[in-house]
């Protein structure tokens, strides 16, 4: 139903890896932690250099509090004034700047905790803690793959199109769909979500989308298996085996004795 490669967001050397192969988790679980210490030194950083803005943003404005006296009693000119009043907005524009910077910092410091953006099924570990990682590398730390509820991609001839549309029109809910393995036995059934917007040329045919909820891990992901949609039931109907069915020019016939 998804399917995510785990990459690093930030460049380090990756101390833990808090995962094992094939373990269940959750969006949020840690799966790995970089190290954080040149992330945390650059958010200190940041928030010294805020807190040296303050102060001079605290200095201006009382400097301008004080030019704003001395010019209302003429004592000095507007133009210090003026000039007062541009430092403690360019003071106060480097507070924001530090802020943002305090925030990005924030932020990389949080990406050093490597977690799981969605639920499912890890799989092979593709990196070992002690290892440099950096958020350009190709190779990720795990690929997670949801397996319930998972999806069954299938192509059905395009005469059949029509029916099925019809159907799903006039139930309103969606169709009923089996999915089959070895020797036609049903591994799960689920509903039918989406009918392609378009018929392949090159084959006639059309792709389907079913949903399964795989509550007992029936379905696996690459798995081959063969589709069957309910589009109606048909009351009274005579019924022969699949194998007497004979191809004819004029359609399927079947001999009876």
């Amino acid at each position: 139903y998804n399917t995510v490669t785990v990459r690093p967001q930030v460049s380090g050397k990756l101390d833990q890896i808090n995962f094992t192969e094939g373990q269940s988790v959750k969006a949020g679980d840690v799966l790995a932690r970089i190290d954080p210490r040149p992330y945390q030194a650059a958010l200190e950083r940041a928030k010294a250099g805020k807190a040296q803005n303050d102060a001079q943003l605290a200095n201006a404005t009382r400097e301008l509090a004080r030019v704003r006296a001395l010019v209302e009693s003429a004592a000095e000119g507007a133009r210090l004034l003026e000039q007062q009043e541009a430092a403690v907005a360019q003071y106060q524009a480097l507070i924001q700047a530090d802020e943002a910077a305090i925030a990005t910092a924030q932020l990389d410091l949080d990406f050093t905790y490597v977690r799981a953006p969605i639920s499912g099924t890890t799989g092979v570990r593709m990196v070992d803690a002690g290892n440099l990682v950096t958020s350009s590398q190709a190779t990720g730390i795990v690929v997670i793959t949801q397996l319930q509820p998972i999806s069954v991609v299938f192509n059905l001839p395009q005469q059949h199109l029509q029916s099925v549309r019809r159907q799903m029109t006039q139930s309103g809910s969606p169709l009923r769909v089996q999915a089959l393995g070895d020797k036609a036995a049903v591994l799960a059934e689920g509903k039918l979500e989406l009918v392609d917007n378009l018929v392949d040329t090159s084959t006639g045919t059309v792709r389907l989308k079913a949903t399964f909820e795989n509550q007992d891990f029936a379905l696996w992901p690459g798995q081959f298996v063969s589709a069957r949609v309910l589009v109606e039931t048909r009351k009274q109907a005579t019924v022969v085996p699949a194998e007497v069915i004979q191809a004819g020019l004029e359609g399927p016939f079947a001999y009876v004795i």
